[in-house]
């Protein structure tokens, strides 16, 4: 690999340890955090699901889902998810590590696969499952004013939740904190914070 940032951040993935959070009581699933250099910046890769979907539709995420009988680990569960979602092919991903899993509101603890694909790409979003591919530049999650800090109260007590924007989307849950686990990875591979 050329690109001496995404180097860094393959370097940086292997030499920390990924915290599990696997159990009995939840449930697996993987997704695939695809981020590449476009536009003299480094932008991350999501999509808008499918309005009609009974389960987080019209919600920004990451391409993934949960195993099948077919997928020999969660690696592959999030390749495959990828290819089935937006017609990413396994062998265009070059897979420069992985982050810490994180906890879903609906049960699942999900693996957190970092990676790459050479841009641009010619995406083939699955029309029954995403409505919309959206690039976002990471200077745009970077900046302050896409940040939101929203307060719910659930179960008897105050949960401040966080989220970013960028034009008509909005990322908050799970994607929200992947998202903002990214960022903290991406400052110290710029060194903007100690290693």
């Amino acid at each position: 690999m050329t690109d001496t940032v995404l180097t860094r951040l393959r370097n940086l993935l292997s030499e920390r340890p990924s915290v599990s959070l696997e159990s009995p009581d939840r449930n697996p699933a993987a997704v695939l955090l695809l981020v590449y250099p476009k536009d003299g910046d480094y932008y991350i890769h999501l999509q808008k699901r499918a309005q009609h979907l009974e389960r987080h539709g019209g919600e920004a995420c990451f391409p993934g889902g949960t195993p099948e009988a077919e997928d020999g680990n969660l690696l592959q569960t999030a390749l495959r998810e990828a290819q089935e979602e937006e017609g990413i092919r396994p062998e265009d991903v070059t897979i420069l590590g992985q982050m810490d899993d994180t906890l879903t509101r609906t049960g699942y603890a999900m693996k957190v696969f970092v990676g790459t694909i050479p841009y641009p790409y010619a995406f083939k979003p699955n029309p029954g499952e995403v409505e919309e591919v959206v690039d976002v530049p990471l200077k745009v999650l970077q900046d302050p004013a896409s940040w939101r800090e929203e307060a719910r109260w659930q179960q008897g007590k105050v949960n401040i939740t966080y989220a970013y924007t960028f034009g008509p989307h909005v990322i908050y849950g799970a994607t929200a904190n992947i998202v903002g686990q990214f960022l903290n990875l991406m400052k110290r591979v710029n060194g903007n914070e100690r290693l």
